[in-house]
């Protein structure tokens, strides 16, 4: 068992460096998209001004990838691409399809594949006066296009609802809550999985006009609360390359046995600026949409997806 153990090592730590560099690579693409954004009359002056660092453009890209470990053993890597379409100023239209890698706990069994697709609609205001409050509300379904013979897919559509809320008590301190739940019992949505209450709550700071560093506490209350980020605590930092162009770097420690012992993510793109709710604009946020509600590691998930993939290939 050790031997197999220590042979699966170099090839997780192969997969882990493959999802970096594909991260990397794809920030040509994004700074295209930034560019092009930075030239469409009124987005703004200068591209570290910090009015324009906290704007969020109307088409939005990110690709994201990271890694998760858990307590018996098993883990996970996955990478997601995050297309938003903002609208009337407070409509956001996102999505995030993945693709994610499954190992178990004895290291010997593999699976790979795409996950369910999330949709999401969101809407969210920020109001004028002290301390800017911005109020925000989401909901979602999930495509079954994932393989539920590995146990990357549920096999039928979910659906799920989230609201957030953020105020600012300076110009460069930022605070939020918000709460989710899967609104069906198999809910592959980016804020709750299925029979899941989830709430967080985030603090973050501005340093300077182009990074930003914050921390975390996520929990997910319900009878299916074995999530990748069921209770954690965290942080991140942001730092904006040019305008909305940004680069996030993510991490979290969970606590109790259905939770990560570790997960972090690395990401960039323009999907990742500014203050909006309803966004991947927060540590846990970031985190959760590429990790939360797609079952690609939760303890008990990661054990039957690479079993299933087992039985399928007759493995022994």
């Amino acid at each position: 068992m050790a031997d197999t153990i220590k042979e699966a090592q170099p090839t997780l730590v192969l997969a882990t460096m493959n999802i970096l560099a594909a991260t990397a690579l794809a920030s040509v693409f994004c700074a295209s998209v930034s560019s092009l954004s930075a030239q469409v009359p009124g987005s703004g002056t200068s591209p570290d001004s910090s009015a324009n660092a906290q704007s969020h453009p109307a088409f939005a890209l990110g690709i994201s990838g990271g890694g998760a470990s858990f307590r018996n053993g098993s883990s996970s890597q996955a990478v997601a691409t995050i297309i938003e379409y903002s609208f009337l100023r407070s409509i956001t239209l996102s999505t995030s399809p993945t693709i994610a890698r499954a190992t178990d706990s004895t290291g010997r069994f593999v699976t790979s594949g795409i996950l369910d697709l999330p949709i999401d609609v969101g809407v969210w205001h920020r109001f004028e006066g002290p301390l800017s409050p911005s109020l925000g509300f989401s909901v979602g379904i999930t495509i079954p296009v994932g393989d539920t013979t590995t146990g990357f897919g549920n096999g039928t559509s979910s659906f799920g609802g989230s609201v957030g809320a953020s105020v600012s008590p300076t110009e460069v301190l930022h605070l939020s809550v918000g709460a989710g739940r899967g609104l069906t019992g198999t809910s592959g949505s980016a804020y709750a999985p299925g029979s899941t209450t989830s709430v967080s709550a985030e603090a973050s700071v501005d340093i300077g006009e182009r990074a930003s560093a914050g921390i975390s506490y996520g929990g997910n209350f319900g009878s299916s609360a074995a999530e990748p980020l069921a209770r954690v605590i965290g942080g991140g930092l942001s730092y904006s390359l040019a305008g909305p162009l940004t680069v996030a770097l993510d991490a979290s420690h969970g606590y109790g046995s259905q939770s990560a012992k570790w997960a972090f993510s690395l990401g960039i793109g323009t999907a990742f600026a500014g203050i909006s709710p309803v966004s991947a604009t927060t540590p846990l946020r970031r985190l959760r949409k590429l990790f939360n509600g797609n079952g690609i590691g939760s303890s008990k998930k990661s054990g039957s997806s690479s079993g299933a993939s087992c039985r399928a290939r007759k493995c022994r």
